[in-house]
């Protein structure tokens, strides 16, 4: 799970390099496949299959160490948002067997 987090976070500092040469971008917007770079935030669209891998790595990993909804949504939020991101992040800890 380590290198799942790794990844995410390299996601994201490619997202910077790469949006240079993407079909639309402005000074605060770029967008690249179902990903949405926008004021150092990245987000994630409704079919991104991301979104499953960051709730898992941000509350499974040895690292997050199943810490509950708050913690983890924090975690989550400092990088990457989504619509129905709390809700989503709510449903995934309560489907949580661990915790």
């Amino acid at each position: 799970m380590w290198w799942l987090m790794h990844f995410l976070r390299d996601l994201q500092h490619s997202l910077m390099d790469v949006a240079q040469d993407t079909a639309f971008r402005d000074d605060t917007c770029r967008v690249m496949d179902d990903i949405i770079y926008y004021k150092n935030q990245i987000y994630l669209v409704p079919s991104s299959q991301l979104r499953e891998k960051v709730l898992k790595t941000e509350h499974d990993s040895l690292l997050a160490r199943h810490l509950g909804f708050l913690k983890t949504y924090r975690a989550v939020r400092k990088c990457f948002t989504w619509r129905d991101l709390k809700k989503n992040e709510l449903r995934y800890v309560q489907e949580c067997n661990t915790c």
